[in-house]
């Protein structure tokens, strides 16, 4: 999993079990490494939203202040 924007998986990875941690992994525009996305509804530049969205088009939830996507 990643987050959008790039600097808040450092809070996903804090909350994750400690064996857990290594599924969270930087965001990098280039790749696609990601099966999960966490994107901030808002705050995110309108063209990267939309890229991701369009590499991750299915939601799975959209909670207050975060879309959950996969692909």
């Amino acid at each position: 999993m990643t987050a959008v924007p790039a600097y808040s998986i450092s809070v996903v990875g804090y909350y994750l079990p400690q064996d857990e941690r290594g599924r969270a992994i930087d965001f990098v525009r280039a790749h696609r490494d990601a099966s999960v996305v966490l994107l901030r509804d808002h705050g995110v530049a309108p063209a990267v939203a939309a890229g991701i969205h369009q590499d991750y088009p299915v939601e799975l939830a959209k909670l207050r202040g975060v879309i959950v996507l996969r692909r």
